[in-house]
């Protein structure tokens, strides 16, 4: 097989055919012709995206006429902050060896390829946006009836694997271990700290910050060390598979199922990372302020459903609240990395911002009852 290209235009009929030989065409098809769309990707994405038309010959109704194309970066500063995270060599073994035997819906793969020593990484996935699937948006945020059905696919995603983690594989990186990816995780939050902040500032009034953001600006000066006993309590929390980035864009909804997208991040480690994640970055602050307790306890009751019996809700209620220290990293780091130039990237601030604080809301009324 050929030299994987730098980018999804330069792809050829040729390649796609040796790549989709073995899951989709056979030998009975090849394609003949192709065109790449870009997908535009959020700042900081460690990747490109594409949407690949293809046509086929014998042509045939029977073969998906679209499909997502997902390759590494062409940008060398990305690459090297790629080359510490390494998502695409993740992203490509859980897709090989582990999607398969996951309990909730991902996108098909129709063919994959690594080259490791160039940095290159294929990935060629079933485009959702053809079936009757809607994606969902972390800035117009989520009703309850999707936020109880984002919770209820979580919870069927770690109880597979919840009885067992030792049977996860050996690549899969383990969360809240002090190394040299958390070390590198910490100086970017500490020089993105002050541009959150004064971001922040900009978006939300005085008026409209009290005690709730003191209490957030208290903590967020200092979080590593804030969050030092917390994220040791994790590691000794029950593991198993969690996703990381579990939010609204990162979920297609149907009307019988939510199938999940993007797994470079995926660790080892607490599900209720996940569960705090999600509610902390995708609930308006009123939603988060009526119906987290009921959130918990539908996550804890789904565990039950799915055979995980030794685990208390106590125990979740404290684990939720140790992983909203790690969500308030990743909210930081995205809040002052997106372009405000942009419309979008303007909304995902602010929306990021209202809700940490809204997070921060509920912290102290938890701590008051």
């Amino acid at each position: 097989m050929p030299q994987l290209p730098q980018s999804p235009h330069q792809l050829t009929p040729a390649l796609l055919t040796d790549l989709l030989r073995p899951h989709l065409l056979g030998e009975a098809h090849h394609i003949v012709a192709l065109r790449s769309e870009p997908i535009a990707l959020e700042a900081g994405s460690l990747g490109q995206l594409a949407r690949l038309h293809l046509a086929y010959a014998p042509s045939t109704a029977h073969l998906p006429p679209t499909m997502i194309a997902k390759m590494h970066t062409a940008d060398a500063a990305v690459a090297a902050t790629g080359a510490i995270f390494t998502p695409d060599k993740i992203e490509h073994a859980f897709y090989r060896e582990l999607a398969h035997q996951i309990p909730v819906r991902v996108p098909a793969r129709y063919g994959s390829a690594m080259e490791p020593e160039a940095g290159r990484f294929l990935l060629l996935l079933e485009d959702l946006t053809r079936l009757p699937a809607r994606g969902a948006d972390q800035v117009a945020g989520c009703s309850l009836d999707e936020a109880l059905r984002a919770v209820t696919t979580a919870a069927r995603l770690h109880a597979g694997w919840w009885a067992h983690p030792k049977a996860l594989p050996r690549w899969l990186p383990a969360a809240f271990t002090s190394g040299p990816v958390d070390a590198y995780v910490q100086n970017l939050y500490r020089e993105a700290w002050p541009r959150f902040l004064a971001r922040a500032r900009e978006i939300l009034p005085a008026t409209a910050r009290g005690r709730a953001w003191e209490t957030m600006v208290h903590i967020g000066a200092d979080l590593p060390a804030a969050s030092a006993g917390a994220a040791a309590s994790l590691a000794r929390a029950p593991q198993t598979l969690i996703h990381v980035d579990f939010r609204l864009d990162n979920l297609f909804l149907t009307a019988d199922e939510i199938i999940v997208v993007d797994w470079q991040d995926i660790h080892r480690g607490p599900g209720a990372y996940d569960l705090a994640y999600f509610i902390a970055t995708s609930l308006d602050p009123a939603l988060l302020r009526e119906h987290e307790p009921s959130l918990l306890r539908h996550y804890h009751h789904t565990l039950q459903e799915e055979g995980v019996h030794d685990y208390s809700l106590a125990d979740l209620h404290t684990h939720y609240r140790q992983s909203l220290y790690g969500c308030m990293e990743q909210m930081v780091l995205t809040a002052a990395s997106v372009d405000r130039e942009t419309r979008r990237g303007a909304a995902l601030a602010r929306v990021l911002v209202e809700r940490l604080v809204g997070v921060f809301r509920r912290w102290i009324d938890r701590s008051a009852t």
